[in-house]
C-alpha cells in the first residue's frame, strides 16, 4: 500500500525503490502513476518496496514528467504584453516565450541575421546584445516563440479615433477628429491633447485599448495569463 502522501525513492544499494516522505504534488501524482501496476514488497526495514529497478523506473518516471510539463499552458503576466505593445519600434519586433511564458523583444537586424547564419556560426557582436543573439537563434530555429501583435495590429489610429469620439463636450471632440485627419495626424491630436489638458484621459484609455487587444491575442492563442 502507498499513501497519497508519499512517494517512491532509491533505497540502499538494492536498487529497489522505497517509500518517503511528501514531496510536490504534482511529482507524487505522476511517480504513483507510474508504479500503480508494480508489485511491492517489504524490505529488511519492513518498508514497502517496489520490485522494479530504479534506473528503469527513473526513465520512465522522467519521459512522463516531461509529458506532464509539456501540457501545461503557458502563463504570461499581461502587463508584460502590455508594456510590450506600449514600447513598439519600428527596427524590433515581440515574441512570447511559450516555455517560461517570459516576453522578449529582439531587433529585426539579429532576426535576420540568425536565419541566414549556420548553425555554428555567431556574428562578431558586444558583449551586451549577445544574450539577444541568442534569443534570436531560439525563435528562427524553434517553435517555442509566439509573435505578439505588431504596430499594424494595433491600429493607433482607430484607438485615437474611438477616444476622440468618446469625449464630451461636442467641441473638443470635433477638434480631435479634425486632427486626427490629413498629414501630421499623431503631431496634431497630441497638440490637442495638450490644448484641452486632457492628456491624462487619452493615456488611460489608450492603456485600456491594448488591454483588450493583449487579452484577445491571448485568448485566440490560447495563452493564460494573470
Amino acid at each position: 500500500k502507498v499513501f497519497s502522501n508519499q512517494i517512491l525513492s532509491p533505497h540502499g544499494r538494492s536498487g529497489f525503490l522505497r517509500v518517503v516522505p511528501p514531496v510536490d504534488s504534482i511529482v507524487r501524482t505522476q511517480v504513483l502513476a507510474i508504479y500503480s501496476a508494480a508489485p511491492l514488497c517489504c524490505d529488511s526495514n519492513d518498508q514497502f518496496s517496489t520490485a522494479v529497478s530504479f534506473p528503469n523506473a527513473l526513465r520512465r518516471r522522467g519521459a512522463m514528467l516531461d509529458n506532464c510539463l509539456k501540457a501545461m499552458p503557458v502563463t504570461v503576466l499581461l502587463k508584460d504584453i502590455v508594456d510590450a505593445l506600449e514600447m513598439q519600434l519600428d527596427e524590433s519586433s515581440s515574441f512570447l516565450d511559450l516555455d517560461t511564458g517570459q516576453v522578449e523583444t529582439v531587433s529585426h537586424e539579429l532576426l535576420c541575421e540568425a536565419e541566414a547564419a549556420a548553425d555554428d556560426e555567431d556574428p562578431d557582436l558586444p558583449v551586451w546584445q549577445e544574450p539577444e543573439w541568442e534569443i534570436a537563434k531560439r525563435i528562427v530555429s524553434t517553435d517555442r516563440f509566439q509573435k505578439l501583435p505588431t504596430k499594424f495590429d494595433v491600429h493607433e489610429w482607430a484607438i485615437m479615433q474611438d477616444f476622440s469620439r468618446s469625449v464630451a463636450p461636442v467641441r473638443i471632440c470635433e477638434d480631435l477628429l479634425n486632427a486626427i485627419h490629413g498629414v501630421g495626424a499623431f503631431r496634431h491630436f497630441h497638440a490637442m491633447l495638450r490644448r484641452h489638458r486632457i492628456e491624462s484621459a487619452w493615456f488611460a484609455f489608450r492603456a485600456e485599448a491594448l488591454r483588450r487587444i493583449a487579452l484577445d491575442w491571448c485568448e485566440e492563442n490560447h495563452i493564460g495569463w494573470q
